[in-house]
């Protein structure tokens, strides 16, 4: 009972911030002030009871928990030495075996550069890709806007975001790694080559029905 009393004065002394500062509001404020006052007298009255009642609970169980631990001291004792004579088969045991080589931490030292690599894949086949198709793709693949008057695309990959530029006068394409902490927001250099305008037409033709 007494938590849900709490949880409706700190909700009132929440209401009575909020309409004296966010939202001034004088009648709402004086009901949360008058929800507050009351839930606060009947805490107070409240709280003597369930203080006498959790120690009665407590001094039952501290019995009930001080009867058991006689009980298992004897069983304790017992345990105690068996757990001795199989933890020094255990160091025996141990002392014979082979020792295991950390695969796991190589594993990890090669997590980096595997994540590296991967980027520099996707940055290569960003740039490869053919401006028209890349436009065609805007809003739902990838993402665009205008840096120093050329096209610039967003592509976020599994292992870092990319930021392709379109150079229109060098018709070279530049893919860079997304950095938010630098000033123009581009990274490092993952790709640089020529801009592959459209796709290029594919080498078998379809023919109609003749006759």
């Amino acid at each position: 009972m007494i938590t849900i009393l709490s949880l409706i004065f700190l909700i009132s002394v929440f209401l009575i911030w909020f309409y004296i500062k966010k939202q001034p509001n004088k009648n709402r404020r004086n009901i949360a002030i008058i929800i507050g006052i009351f839930t606060g007298i009947f805490i107070a009255i409240l709280s003597p009871d369930e203080k006498t009642s959790t120690n009665e609970n407590n001094i039952t169980s501290s019995k009930n928990i001080s009867s058991e631990n006689d009980k298992n001291q004897t069983t304790a004792i017992n345990k105690k030495q068996e757990s001795i004579k199989s933890s020094k088969k255990i160091k025996q045991h141990n002392k014979t075996k082979p020792k295991k080589s950390n695969k796991r931490n190589s594993q990890q030292k090669d997590k980096p550069t595997n994540n590296a690599e991967m980027l520099e894949g996707y940055a290569q086949s960003f740039g490869l890709k053919d401006s028209e198709t890349i436009q065609r793709l805007v809003g739902s693949a990838y993402s665009s806007t205008v840096i120093d008057n050329n096209m610039a695309f967003g592509w976020w990959t599994p292992y870092g975001s990319l930021i392709r530029i379109d150079d229109s006068q060098s018709q070279i394409t530049y893919v860079y790694k997304s950095d938010k902490h630098s000033s123009t927001g581009l990274g490092e250099l993952l790709y640089q080559g020529h801009t592959i305008i459209q796709k290029a037409p594919s080498k078998y033709r379809t023919y109609g029905p003749t006759g």
